[in-house]
């Protein structure tokens, strides 16, 4: 074998062999990001494309609670009212909360005692945040308003969003 012959075999492969893994890399990483995003997908029932359901679909639902809060906030107190958003919340796997003074007073989905206590004081509401407990991630969105008869309400839209934080601990290691 000739030398010319041996420095054309090498030459191939330092340009072939990082190709290839680049190429095996790239494979890997699609099918984890794909697999994971599927599952997400899955949880939220999204089946376009998410910004236009959540334009189309959840942010009626979102915009009529806040009306009505400040329009009409003796619906809060009707179960029957509050029940006609529930499937459409359940889709997405977001739980309403509604409080008159220190009271829960309607719960669309089950959550857990100690969730209840994260959230932040009364002194503190009308705020957005997040939540990270032994049960789940959670984020989080509270408007105050005032009953008919003075009384202070709160409302509160809660959202899982454990497979998003499993899969942002999957993609950045810590």
């Amino acid at each position: 074998m000739s030398i010319r012959f041996k420095l054309v075999i090498s030459y191939v492969c330092m340009i072939l062999l990082p190709i290839a893994l680049a190429i095996l890399f790239l494979h890997l990483l699609f099918h984890l990001f794909v697999g994971n995003i599927e599952e997400m997908k899955d949880h939220y029932n999204v089946e376009k494309t998410f910004f236009a359901e959540v334009m189309n679909d959840d942010l009626p639902i979102y915009l009529n609670l806040q009306n009505h809060a400040k329009e009409e906030p003796e619906l809060f107190r009707n179960d029957s009212f509050l029940a006609q958003y529930k499937e459409q919340l359940d889709k997405r796997k977001v739980i309403l909360l509604v409080w008159e003074d220190e009271e829960m007073i309607y719960q669309s989905a089950f959550i857990d005692d100690h969730v209840f206590s994260e959230l932040p004081s009364d002194e503190e509401r009308n705020q957005q945040g997040a939540l990270k407990v032994d049960s789940g991630a959670w984020v989080y969105t509270m408007n105050d308003f005032y009953f008919a008869d003075g009384e202070k309400g709160s409302y509160i839209l809660m959202l899982d969003v454990d497979p998003i934080d499993s899969f942002i601990r999957i993609v950045v290691p810590t």
